[in-house]
């Protein structure tokens, strides 16, 4: 699953733009995107997404099954998601398998 940071993010309405990790152009992303819904996720967020073309025409492409990593606008409540610690400690693990390997 691709990762990436929410670049900006509007709780008015319900927008933003995913910066992709490996440093791809930015990625609209829908409240309705949002695994765990309105209120989940912040800007400056880490997020893994997945991407579906929104235009054959314009080769555009939008970011959905989205699932924060940070604190969020989750208030408290994680959503049921796991430890944002555990989710870096993956992508570390990762980076220095590829590295290793």
């Amino acid at each position: 699953m691709p990762t990436g940071t929410m670049k900006k993010w509007n709780d008015e309405q319900g927008i933003g733009f995913i910066e992709p990790d490996d440093g791809g152009d930015d990625l609209f992303c829908h409240v309705s995107g949002l695994l765990d819904g309105d209120g989940s996720v912040r800007q400056g967020d880490g997020c893994g997404f997945e991407t579906i073309k929104i235009s054959e025409r314009l080769r555009t492409v939008r970011a959905v099954n989205v699932e924060p990593w940070g604190d969020g606008g989750c208030r408290g409540d994680d959503h049921g998601r796991s430890d944002p610690s555990e989710a870096l400690l993956s992508k570390i693990s990762t980076s220095l398998t590829h590295l290793s390997g």
